[in-house]
C-alpha cells in the first residue's frame, strides 16, 4: 500500500467519504454505495481503489467530467472512474457503458495451462465461440462478449513483453 492512511470513515446518503491523511495533507474521497457493491463483487478492497485514485499510473480523460485513474496489479487492471463535485472526488462505475461506471477488467494468465483470460465484464456464460484456432469468445445469453480466452497463449502472444510493459507503465 502507498504512502496513505485511513484516519476516519463518514456514512453519507450515497456512500462513504474516506477522510485520508497523506504525508501532512488531508484529503477527502466519496465511495459511492453502487463501486462499493462493484469493488465486492470484483474483491477489490477500499485500499487497492483509493491507492488507484491517489496514485495511478495513468489518468484518462473520460465523458462527462470524468476521470480514469489506472493501476495495475500484477496481471489485473483497476480502473476507477471519478469525477469531482464541490472539490470533493467521487468514485463511480459506469451503467451499460454510459456516463460513468467502469466496469474492472481482468486479465489471468495460467502458466500451468498456457491459458491467458481477458475477463471484459460480469455476466453468466452460456456459450462459447471459436472465432480462431485457439481464441473462444464466451458470451452471455444476449451474445454479448463475457470473456476471451486465448489457448497456448505463449504461441501467440509475447507474453514476456506483455508483463515487462505491464509492470514498467507509469
Amino acid at each position: 500500500m502507498s504512502d496513505f492512511r485511513i484516519e476516519k470513515i463518514e456514512e453519507v446518503g450515497r456512500g462513504k467519504i474516506y477522510h485520508l491523511m497523506i504525508g501532512d495533507r488531508g484529503v477527502r474521497i466519496l465511495i459511492t454505495k453502487h463501486a462499493e457493491e462493484r469493488m465486492a463483487r470484483w474483491e477489490l478492497s477500499v485500499g487497492m481503489v483509493l491507492e488507484t485514485l491517489l496514485y495511478p499510473e495513468e489518468v484518462l480523460v473520460g465523458h462527462h467530467g470524468r476521470y480514469i485513474a489506472r493501476r495495475r496489479y500484477g496481471m489485473h487492471l483497476v480502473r476507477a472512474v471519478y469525477e469531482y463535485e464541490e472539490g470533493l472526488p467521487v468514485i463511480f462505475h459506469r451503467l451499460r457503458g454510459i456516463l460513468g461506471v467502469e466496469e474492472f477488467m481482468r486479465i489471468k494468465y495460467s502458466p500451468d495451462a498456457d491459458v491467458l483470460v481477458i475477463r471484459l465484464r460480469e455476466g453468466k456464460v452460456v456459450d462459447s465461440i471459436d472465432v480462431a484456432e485457439g481464441i473462444i469468445v464466451h458470451v452471455d445469453e444476449e451474445g454479448k462478449a463475457v470473456e476471451i480466452e486465448i489457448l497456448d497463449a505463449s504461441k501467440v502472444v509475447e507474453l514476456e513483453r506483455f508483463c515487462c510493459e505491464w509492470n514498467k507503465v507509469g
